[in-house]
C-alpha cells in the first residue's frame, strides 16, 4: 500500500489486463455488472468493469475496487513538492 501524492490517501495498485498499473481505494465493494452504471471499478483480476452497487449475496454480483482518481479529494490540485531539508 502506498499514499496519493495528491491527498494522502491509502491507494492500492492493480495491474489491469493490458498490464498497466492503477491506483485504486483499498475498499472492495460488490457490484453488478451494468454499462448504464454510476461505479466504475477494477476487478480483482484486473477487469475494469462498470455497474451499480448490491449485495455480495446477489447473483452475478463482482467484487471490484473503485479507481482512485475518480474518488481523489485533490485530483484538480498540483502535486504537493518534497522540501529539501537544510543541512
Amino acid at each position: 500500500m502506498s499514499r496519493c501524492k495528491y491527498c494522502n490517501a491509502l491507494i492500492d495498485w492493480v495491474q489491469t489486463e493490458s498490464g498497466r498499473k492503477m491506483s485504486v481505494d483499498p475498499q472492495v465493494i460488490t457490484i453488478i455488472q451494468d454499462n448504464l452504471g454510476d461505479i466504475e471499478g477494477i476487478t480483482l483480476y484486473g477487469q475494469q468493469i462498470r455497474g451499480k452497487l448490491t449485495y455480495m449475496t446477489t447473483p452475478g454480483a463482482v467484487p471490484v475496487q473503485i479507481l482512485h482518481f475518480k474518488t481523489c479529494k485533490a485530483r484538480n490540485k498540483p502535486a504537493q513538492k518534497q522540501g529539501r531539508r537544510p543541512s
